[in-house]
């Protein structure tokens, strides 16, 4: 492209895209390997207990449909989460996290948060509250039709 600044705008994201894939949570060696993403839906599933629709999950993590089936699969496979349809809604999951699920999220939160807060640190708060506004302003450009 001949536009310098499309030029940096799209390497800066790739290089975004490149830490949201190589950040993990701090798991302990030999543990299960885990992406951002699997963490973060493992979270919100502790966070809301009870029923969750897809639609709520997808909207949450954005992601997509499928991804949300494939995850939801695979972390259900690896013994993290169980999965049940509502008997009265079927448009909803009853998510629980299984003992393995929930000891796994005790361990490695507080090691993620620790390492998020040593990121803030050095980044500094309000700078790490504008790049929040800056992403999210970005996104919803992005997301405009």
């Amino acid at each position: 492209m001949k536009n310098e600044l499309h030029n940096e705008l799209l390497h800066s994201l790739f290089m975004l895209k490149k830490f949201t894939h190589t950040f993990r949570p701090a798991v302990p060696p030999k543990e299960d390997e885990m992406s951002l993403v699997s963490f973060t839906l493992l979270y919100y599933i502790k966070e809301h207990k009870g029923d969750l629709s897809g639609e709520k999950i997808r909207n949450a993590l954005s992601v997509t449909k499928p991804a949300v089936s494939q995850m939801l699969a695979v972390l259900e496979k690896k013994g993290f989460l169980t999965r049940e349809i509502n008997k009265e809604n079927r448009r909803c999951i009853v998510l629980s996290l299984t003992e393995k699920g929930t000891r796994f999220i005790e361990k490695t939160e507080k090691e993620t948060e620790k390492r998020l807060a040593g990121i803030i640190s050095r980044f500094g708060k309000n700078e790490t509250r504008s790049l929040i506004t800056l992403i999210n302003r970005f996104l919803a450009i992005t997301e405009e039709r």
